[in-house]
């Protein structure tokens, strides 16, 4: 959970003072979901990530300290077990107080320490099992480890990130992208799968890569930073075309003019897939929307996102 994500009141819960009736917090609901898994002697976590501050940290100082009991508004008291721990993700400790840090262990973890394949390791699981079989995971994997650090390094060194972003979540969002693209593969409510879905999904890995790429990693650079990334994405791909004998194409325009036909494995331009616009009187001067490139390049990208959410 992200603590910061939420109200403090609903991290732990609330008291009402006029009616004494109690709300749980989110804290209190996983303290003893983790207490009930216990009884089947598996380990638990409990992980918050996000930032550590006073106004709710100083509240899990019982938890942290000997006596491992977490102490709730309503006076109730949750006992940690011994399979439980409690683990805290956070960028800095600036704001947590010298009581807070004597309690805990510390672990400093920078994240080029920690490679690229790891994510990968990681984010595998999450595609479903049929391309697994296919293929389809085992070259992704592939591309993925011939490019993304190179790619990755040049990026920060010939763009302008418009928000700055670490390497985590440029790959949580390209595996995100790409995960959008093969929810065809996933097996329907009776559990039989898209046969045909799945042979064109692996078919067209290449593309779906390149695409995913394009947007995620080349999606938080500015207008003079993307003509730069394509043509670093493109070297990139001639590279690795002639060292690892992948066929990625390379289109004679920026790869963010296209779009990819799965059906038909190839590459086709934004601008022939957007909407004519028609002009109707009956509707108002602000109910009017003329579709460009650009909308219809973020429309799609935003459905595809959200129908896999």
């Amino acid at each position: 959970m992200n603590p910061k994500g939420i109200l403090n009141e609903q991290i732990y819960g609330q008291l009402n003072q006029m009616t004494k009736e109690y709300t749980k917090g989110l804290v209190p609901v996983l303290f003893n979901k983790s207490c009930d898994e216990v009884k089947a002697q598996s380990k638990q976590w409990i992980m918050f990530d996000g930032p550590v501050d006073s106004l709710w940290i100083e509240s899990m100082n019982s938890v942290l300290d000997d006596s491992k009991k977490l102490c709730l508004p309503n006076s109730e008291i949750i006992d940690m077990t011994g399979f439980m721990t409690c683990m805290f993700e956070t960028d800095d400790l600036s704001e947590a107080s010298p009581a807070t840090i004597s309690r805990c262990g510390m672990v400093y973890m920078d994240p080029l320490a920690l490679g690229y394949k790891c994510f990968f390791e990681n984010f595998k699981i999450q595609f479903p099992e049929s391309l697994e079989a296919s293929g389809f995971v085992k070259k992704i994997g592939e591309l993925y480890n011939s490019m993304i650090e190179e790619l990755l390094f040049r990026m920060r060194r010939e763009c302008i990130q418009i928000v700055a972003t670490s390497e985590n979540n440029y790959i949580y969002s390209l595996f995100k992208l790409i995960n959008s693209l093969v929810v065809g593969a996933k097996p329907n409510e009776l559990g039989v799968t898209d046969e045909a879905a799945v042979a064109n999904l692996t078919k067209a890995c290449e593309m779906i890569f390149i695409y995913a790429l394009t947007w995620s990693v080349g999606g938080n650079v500015d207008t003079e930073g993307r003509v730069n990334f394509d043509k670093l994405l493109k070297e990139t791909i001639a590279d690795v075309n002639t060292k690892n004998g992948f066929k990625v194409p390379i289109p004679s325009e920026s790869y963010y003019d296209y779009t990819i036909d799965i059906e038909n494995n190839n590459l086709i331009l934004w601008k022939s897939v957007k909407e004519e616009f028609e002009f109707n009187s009956k509707l108002s001067y602000d109910e009017i929307v003329v579709p460009t490139v650009d909308s219809t390049i973020y429309l799609s990208l935003s459905l595809k996102l959200l129908g896999n959410h």
